[in-house]
């Protein structure tokens, strides 16, 4: 009886890997989007592209298996794309709806 109990255990417990890494990974797709919807490519340029580069390291690693890892790579991710998206909004607010005039005639 007490090694069945161990055995349900231990396979409950195998498959907890994939989906916590899955769960990551879509968490911070759906930040990156958001940013990207937003461009904060233009307003965040380090934060957006850094987080594109940890969660394309963490598909790549849930593809091969490495659950753990993926899973550490799409929480830098998110908080990146996180980073990226509190960026651009407080640089979207404080820019001025029209630019600026310029005294004189600056023709080229």
């Amino acid at each position: 009886m007490r090694s069945i109990t161990l055995l349900t255990l231990l396979y409950s417990l195998s498959a907890c890997g994939p989906v916590i890494a899955t769960s990551n990974i879509v968490s911070a797709d759906a930040a990156l989007e958001e940013a990207r919807l937003l461009n904060a490519q233009r307003f965040a340029p380090y934060w957006y592209r850094s987080a594109e580069l940890f969660l394309k390291k963490a598909r790549e690693l849930d593809g091969h298996s490495e659950y753990q890892f993926a899973s550490e790579f799409a929480g830098l991710a998110l908080v990146r794309a996180t980073k990226a998206l509190d960026i651009t909004k407080r640089r979207m607010h404080s820019r001025p709806a029209t630019p600026k005039k310029r005294k004189g005639n600056y023709e080229w």
